[in-house]
């Protein structure tokens, strides 16, 4: 099993409560959010975008239709890279980042699908692709 694999999987069983709770949820997003704006995430900051504004969209209510095993993949992807205890400590920089880019790529691929129709989606409501807000206005 890869280091992409063994991780995510660990991460998303930590996640069922932040898909159960939607405030949990948006605290999760401004974390990350937090940490990516002052991290360099260069191998994959457009897909943790990507991630990242799938889960603010269904948090808001604005893109609900996401199957449960995505979400889950989505939000433990997002807790595993907020951790401050992932395989490889973040503070070893260059290498301390390679195993967040190892979960995050292993995560797309697993969504790829549902990933796809999320950025169709996205892109008809002609939206630029960029770090949302560290808030959520509003939940529905």
């Amino acid at each position: 099993m890869g280091i992409g694999k063994r991780m995510l999987t660990r991460y998303m069983s930590k996640a069922i409560p932040f898909v159960k709770n939607k405030k949990r949820s948006a605290s999760l997003l401004t974390g990350v959010i937090h940490k990516v704006k002052k991290r360099s995430f260069k191998q994959s900051k457009e897909e943790l975008t990507w991630l990242i504004n799938m889960f603010r969209d269904w948090i808001k209510g604005d893109y609900p239709n996401i199957p449960k095993r995505t979400l889950l993949t989505v939000a433990g992807t997002l807790l595993y890279v907020l951790s401050p205890i992932d395989l490889v400590p973040d503070f070893l920089f260059l290498i301390g980042v390679l195993d967040d880019f190892a979960v995050i790529s292993f995560a797309m691929k697993q969504i790829e699908k549902d990933i796809n129709q999320y950025k169709a989606w996205f892109q008809s409501q002609k939206r630029p692709l960029e770090l949302p807000e560290d808030t959520i206005s509003s939940t529905k």
